[in-house]
C-alpha cells in the first residue's frame, strides 16, 4: 500500500495524506485535495479544503468522504484486490471454472472509444435490469479521452461475434480496477465472468499494476463471493459525512422497481439527466 501511495503522489506532483495504518485520505494538488479519481475511493463534492481542515472531524458537514477502513471488520461496502507481486495463478475450482469458460468461443477485443457504443449498450442494459441509471454516454467519452496521468480502457466480451459482456477500466499509479461490469446473463452460465476476468487481471499483470481491484460490492452478496473465489484481499469501505460515519446504504428498493418496467429510452433519459447529481 505504501508503494501505491508513493506512486499516486509522485504522478500528481504532490503530497499524498496518510493515517498510520497507511489508509488514503486524499492527495493535494494545485491548493486541491482529491482522491484517486472515478475509483471506489474519494472525496465528494471536489471543494476546496485548507490543508488545516484535513481532520475529517472537522470537515463540513455536507463532506461526504470514502476510504479503506483500517479494520478488518467488514463494513456495508467492501473492495476485493488481488496484490500482483505475490503471483496470479488459478487453483482448484476457480483453475477448473476458468478452463471451461474457455470452450464456449469466446474472445476478447481491447480498446477505448471506439468500443465506446458497444460497451455502453451492454452497460446500460444491464443496469436496467438491475434496476438502476446508468451513466450516460458522454460521461464514459470524456474519461476515454481525457483521464490524465492515467488512462481508462474499454474491454468487449463476444461470442460467435456476439456482444456477451463489456467492462471498463481505469489504471492509476500502479492500480487497476474494474470499475464498471456486465455480462449477460445467458453467458454467466458458461463462465463468461471468470473469462472475462481472467483477460483483465492478465492485462493488469502485462502493464506491471501492483494490485488488480475487483471493485467494490455489498459485503456478503453473491457477488462479493464471485470475487472471493479469486483468493482476494477484502478491504472494507467507510463512508464519513462530516467526519461521521454512516453505512452509506441507500434504500431505494421501491425506485429500482419502477426502473425496471420503465422503457430503455425513457431509462436513458432520465440517466442522462440526473447523473451530474448523483456522480
Amino acid at each position: 500500500m505504501a508503494k501505491l501511495i508513493d506512486r499516486i503522489a509522485e504522478f500528481l506532483d504532490g503530497e499524498s495524506f496518510v493515517d498510520d495504518d497507511l489508509n488514503i485520505f486524499a492527495v493535494t494538488f494545485q491548493n486541491k485535495q482529491v482522491a484517486t479519481p472515478h475509483f471506489s475511493y474519494g472525496v465528494w463534492p471536489p471543494i476546496r479544503l485548507s490543508v488545516k481542515n484535513l481532520d475529517v472531524r472537522f470537515l463540513s458537514p455536507k463532506l461526504e468522504v470514502r476510504l479503506p477502513s483500517s479494520g478488518n471488520e467488514l463494513t456495508y461496502k467492501t473492495a476485493s484486490w488481488i496484490y500482483l507481486d505475490n503471483g496470479y495463478l488459478p487453483k482448484g475450482a476457480l483453475k477448473r471454472k476458468i478452463s471451461r469458460s474457455t470452450k464456449w468461443g469466446f474472445s476478447v477485443e481491447r480498446g477505448g472509444i471506439e468500443l465506446l457504443e458497444e460497451f455502453w449498450y451492454c452497460y446500460a442494459r444491464h443496469l436496467h435490469r438491475l434496476g438502476s441509471l446508468p451513466l450516460p454516454k458522454r460521461f464514459f467519452s470524456g474519461l476515454l479521452s481525457g483521464f490524465e496521468d492515467g488512462f481508462a480502457e474499454i474491454f468487449i466480451l463476444r461470442q460467435n461475434k456476439k456482444v456477451v459482456g463489456a467492462a471498463c477500466n481505469l489504471y492509476f499509479g500502479g492500480f487497476y480496477e474494474n470499475v464498471w461490469f456486465a455480462t449477460l446473463h445467458a453467458s454467466q452460465l458458461q463462465g463468461s465472468s471468470y473469462f472475462l476476468h481472467d483477460q483483465m487481471i492478465k492485462r493488469a499483470i502485462e502493464l506491471h499494476a501492483d494490485v488488480y481491484s475487483f471493485g467494490r460490492s455489498t459485503s456478503g452478496s453473491g457477488v462479493h463471493r464471485f470475487k472471493r473465489q479469486w483468493n482476494t484481499v477484502d478491504v472494507p469501505l467507510v463512508w464519513l459525512k462530516g467526519g461521521v460515519p454512516y453505512s452509506g446504504k441507500y434504500s431505494l428498493n421501491f425506485i429500482s422497481i419502477i426502473i425496471k418496467y420503465l422503457p430503455f429510452k425513457l431509462v436513458q433519459i432520465i440517466g442522462d439527466k440526473l447523473s451530474r447529481y448523483i456522480y
